[in-house]
């Protein structure tokens, strides 16, 4: 893993993007984001606008494990989805 991909900032950065597709607003996204790693928005928005901040050892630690949950919550759903769309698939094929 690269030293980016690790980076607490650059997580958080990729998660506020993230939720911006989604809700279309920085605001929300940012409070989405804190919630998720138990950070006040202001620290996450300052992150986002790449403000100087200085995360600390928990907190690097509670956003590297905040992001690898949600991935791991992502995957699952991402793999109950497929299954779902193979079976429907399948029961295409036998009517067809």
């Amino acid at each position: 893993m690269s030293r980016a991909a690790s980076d607490p900032r650059e997580l958080l950065r990729e998660a506020v993007a993230s939720h911006r597709a989604k809700t279309g607003s920085v605001k929300a996204a940012v409070a989405a984001v804190a919630r998720l790693c138990g950070m006040r928005p202001r620290r996450v928005e300052a992150v986002w606008w790449q403000e100087p901040v200085r995360l600390d050892w928990q907190e690097a630690e509670r956003v590297r494990a905040a992001m690898a949950a949600q991935w791991a919550r992502e995957v699952a759903e991402f793999e109950a989805r497929a299954a779902d769309l193979r079976a429907r698939l399948e029961a295409m094929e036998i009517q067809g």
